[in-house]
């Protein structure tokens, strides 16, 4: 369990900030409450991981990632039915130049 970019440096002027705001008597008791409430919480993510790996019968949960549903779905490996026509090519669509003279298309519909 890393710090991420949390140096020594950092480290010692939070725990300096800490004893000026909190006072050296009362900062072990708000440490020990801390580290209880992050077990707390640990221990709350761990139970509700277990209970939804029991109620949907999976073992891994990685595989219940909006991500990997969608690749799992999109990816058409399990398919028999092959791709009806052929596949779009991605990219703007070419235009022609208009001849000189010629009016553009208009859609009275449209404005």
């Amino acid at each position: 369990m890393g710090l991420g970019n949390v140096g020594p440096f950092e480290i010692i002027l939070l725990l300096v900030v800490a004893i000026v705001v909190v006072g050296p008597d009362r900062l072990p008791k708000l440490l020990q409450d801390a580290g209880r409430l992050f077990r707390q919480l640990r221990r709350m993510a761990n139970d509700a991981t277990s209970d939804l790996r029991e109620s949907m019968g999976v073992d891994d949960l990685a595989s219940l990632h909006p991500r990997a549903l969608a690749r799992e779905f999109f990816s058409g490996e399990d398919d028999d039915v092959p791709p009806a026509g052929p596949t779009p090519q991605p990219g703007p669509t070419p235009q022609r130049r208009l001849a000189p003279g010629e009016r553009p298309p208009y859609d009275s519909d449209a404005t």
